[in-house]
Formats: C-alpha cells, sequence, structure tokens
C-alpha cells in the first residue's frame, strides 16, 4: 500500500540545517498494523507527517497505491487525505465548543455529503466506538477517554484505507489507555484498516504485525511478530 523511497526531510536554512529523515526505505502492506518505535526527536513523527501527506519530503519519494503523492497538487492533497486517511493525535485536535456530533461530521460536510447521510454516518461510527449517548455533548465535557473514541470516531468517518495514530494513549491512563488501543486493533482485525502508530511504548509496539525502529532519522531495525 505504502512505498517509501530514500526519503529525506531537513528543517533550517544552509547555515544551520537538521535532518530529521535521512534516508528511510520502507514498505507498509494493505491491512498490516506497524509502530514506528523511537526516541524523542528520532525523526519518528516527522515520518509519520510525511507518510500521511501532512508535510513534503526534501527528496525522496512517498508512493502509494503506486501513485506518487509529489504529483498531487495541494487540492488533490487534501481529497486524498479526506478520503482515505484517518488521524488519531495525542492531542485530540477537537473542536471545543462544538457537540461530539458536529465534531465528528466535519469531514463529511468537507466532502459535501448531504445532512441526512452524515445523521446516519455520525450514529455508525459512534456506536462503534460506544459513544451514542453522547452525540450532543460538547468536548470540553468530555474525559480523556471519551475525547480519544470520539477522535477515531472521526478517523472512521470516511471509511479510511489507513489510520495514523501518534502516541495515542499518551494524555490517558494506563486503563484508558488500554481500552483505546484494543479499540484501534478491533478496527484493523475486523475493518483491515492498515493501523500505523508512532509510539515510545514498547508493549503497545509489541501488538503490531511489525516494529520500525527509528534513531537519528534512519531505521535501525525491523522487528516481526
Amino acid at each position: 500500500m505504502i512505498q517509501v523511497t530514500d526519503l529525506h526531510k531537513t528543517y533550517g536554512n544552509k547555515k544551520n540545517t537538521y535532518d530529521a529523515l535521512n534516508g528511510i526505505n520502507l514498505t507498509i502492506n494493505d491491512g498490516e498494523s506497524v509502530a514506528i518505535v523511537g526516541k524523542s526527536g528520532s525523526g519518528k513523527s516527522t515520518l509519520m507527517h510525511v507518510m500521511a501527506a501532512l508535510d513534503t519530503p526534501t527528496s525522496g519519494s512517498v508512493q502509494y497505491e503506486g501513485k506518487n503523492l509529489a504529483n498531487y497538487n495541494a487540492r488533490e492533497l487534501n481529497k486524498f487525505r479526506n478520503e482515505n486517511i484517518g488521524f488519531v493525535f495525542q492531542q485530540f485536535f477537537l473542536k471545543p465548543n462544538q457537540n461530539v456530533f458536529e465534531n465528528i461530521s466535519l469531514p463529511l460536510m468537507i466532502k459535501g455529503i448531504s445532512a441526512n447521510q452524515r445523521h446516519e454516518r455520525v450514529l455508525q461510527v459512534l456506536k462503534e466506538v460506544d459513544m451514542e449517548d453522547k452525540k450532543k455533548n460538547k468536548a470540553t465535557d468530555l474525559s480523556g477517554g471519551q475525547k480519544q473514541r470520539v477522535c477515531i470516531a472521526r478517523a472512521l468517518i470516511n471509511n479510511p484505507k489507513i489510520i495514523f495514530a501518534d502516541e495515542p494513549t499518551g494524555n490517558l491512563d494506563s486503563t484508558t489507555g488500554k481500552t483505546i488501543i484494543d479499540l484501534l486493533f478491533k478496527l484493523n482485525k475486523e475493518k483491515h484498516i492498515t493501523l500505523i502508530i508512532v509510539t515510545h511504548d514498547d508493549d503497545i509496539a509489541k501488538m503490531c504485525d511489525r516494529r520500525i525502529y527509528i534513531q537519528d532519522g534512519k531505521i535501525l531495525n525491523h522487528e516481526n511478530t
């Protein structure tokens, strides 16, 4: 599904540069669960952002099903992300004064889906994350675990092929975090969604089909479960 070839990402100017990614080569298969593991500053989040078309590489390429993202213009990239990728972030990124329903339905509004269809689809994904009774609650009234469930529901709303999860349990206690991780892996197995988790947690990483260890912008090694 994803082919990364000789990927480089450099920040800064000529006098003061930082190589966040330094020659990454990687293939991720359809339906696979993959952990990208590394310490803070290793380049793991940068790799996720480039693979998810949230950032552009300095050189090298990212291909999805044989199509190079570098050939897409800004509108095409936005459409590609909205239709193919779901995101679950540590910081939630919910609109605090909107209710759960409104937060989840936003990607469908961007896509131009009718109100009736939005309503039906939002109720469906709320059921999948066991949050039907919270649809009218504002994001500010939710616990951390509930907010992350809403994020997962929002990630699912367009039936994505891939979910990128960046430290999805970072702001949660251990019990709530386990519930969220179990939900993500359930979606991976039952819906065949490719799951890519950026983490420094070895316990979460070991649940994945494959672990990719990053250091100083380079892949150290791969481990299969």
